[in-house]
């Protein structure tokens, strides 16, 4: 028996399904829930540190894990994998008027991992 979080709800692996012990044991879909778990990274006691967010609309689509939120780092806020760059610094400079290039070479990133940062948010704003 394994249990998981997404960080509201606790699941059960019981025989190859997935049931949310919140929901009263409702069986979830297996594909769709396993997408969300595994954007999760866990430490040796199995407690979550990383929390990869999707950063387009459709959690179906693949996602890179460019972006990462793990509480001991920038107070908990979204920050561009490898870095303490936080993703709300690369939204509120481009919309100052900065050009993405040139956010990308102050911080020496690649213009995906900037373009990512802007993008998850993005999303945020419109959750």
């Amino acid at each position: 028996l394994q249990i998981e979080t997404d960080g509201f709800n606790l699941f059960v692996r019981h025989l190859n399904q997935i049931i949310s012990a919140s929901e009263k044991g409702q069986v979830v879909i297996r594909e769709v829930m396993e997408r969300f778990l595994r954007r999760i990274e866990r430490d040796a006691q199995g407690l979550p540190v990383n929390f990869y967010p999707f950063t387009f609309s459709d959690p179906m689509r693949d996602v890179p894990k460019d972006i990462v939120i793990n509480p001991a780092v920038a107070f908990g806020r979204p920050v561009v994998r490898g870095t303490r760059i936080a993703t709300s610094v690369i939204r509120e400079r481009y919309t100052a008027g900065e050009s993405l290039l040139d956010i990308a070479k102050d911080y020496d990133l690649e213009m995906k991992l900037v373009e990512e940062a802007l993008r998850s948010e993005i999303d945020q704003q419109a959750a």
